[in-house]
This record gives C-alpha cells, structure tokens and sequence, in this order.
C-alpha cells in the first residue's frame, strides 16, 4: 500500500522539512505521480487494488500534447497529498509532544520516589556523622601523644648507646 510507505518516509522529517518539501513543487509532482503508479493509476484499480473506491486518487488531467503514458497529477491528487503532509506533520508534532510530557511526568515520578528514599537514611547518616566526628577526635588526641612519645624517644636516642 503506498500511503503506508509514504507516512513512514514522512514521519521521520520534521515541520521545517516538510515544509521545504512542500515547497517544492518538482519533488511533489514526482512525489504524487509515484504514488498514483503505485495506486494502480490507469489500471482502474485504487490504492487497495480497487476495491476500496474512496481510496483511489482522483483521475490526473491528461492532454493531447502530452506523449502516450506522460501525464501530471490533478491539483486534486496535489491539494489530498498536501493535506496527507500537513495531517501527519502534524500528528507527528503532537506525538513528540506527549511524548516529551510524558517522559517529563515520568522522570519527576521517579526523583520523588527516589528523593522520598533518600530521606528515610537521613537519621542513619546523621549518627554517622556524629561519630565520625567523635572517632576523628579521638584521633587527634592519640595523634597528640604519639607525637609527645616520640619527641622522648628521639631525645633518648642522642645519648650514647653502651652495651652491658
């Protein structure tokens, strides 16, 4: 089917480039005659092999100055592609869109849950604190002496040693 194949070639652009798409009218004319061949334009079938009327692009205007097979699509063909651009750009603008809040929603959920998490340590971390606290005074006090042993010791250390 190729409306299936097109929306997924156009889903991917954003509005800028579907904009400078439509901009184009060579592209488009190309873009248009290639679906209608791949309707089944010319065979009497529509985009579903005819059995879906409402499906089939509208007939293109042909003229007698143009070769045997040669032909340009209908502003009809152009003005439902057109429309086609602008309703899945636009689709796809609106699914970004949710998707963006979504993910927002979800990542705020998720800080919450793990900020409400963190608060239940808070008395834990506070005891370790106090400790550390105590334990690194502690350490100072026994740094204090070490060095006053020390001091002793070096100073014993300058008088001359004698065997016995």
């Amino acid at each position: 089917m190729a409306g299936a194949g097109s929306e997924a070639r156009f889903a991917g652009l954003s509005l800028v480039q579907l904009n400078e798409l439509l901009e184009d009218e060579g592209q488009l004319t190309e873009m248009v005659q290639k679906m209608e061949e791949a309707c089944g334009r010319g065979r009497g079938e529509g985009c579903l092999g005819g059995r879906e009327g409402w499906r089939t692009w509208p007939s293109c205007s042909r003229t007698s100055a143009r070769q045997p097979g040669e032909h340009s699509p209908s502003p009809l063909s152009l003005f439902i592609f057109l429309l086609l651009l602008i309703l899945i750009a636009e689709s796809n603008q609106n699914l970004r869109t949710q998707n963006v809040q979504l993910n927002k929603e979800m990542t705020l959920a998720s800080n919450r849950s793990l900020a409400e998490g963190n608060l239940l340590y808070q008395p834990q971390l506070d005891t370790l604190k106090a400790r550390l606290t105590q334990k690194y005074q502690e350490l100072q006090v026994l740094f204090e002496a070490y060095q006053i042993k020390k001091t002793k010791l070096d100073s014993l250390a300058v008088l001359p040693w004698r065997p016995c």
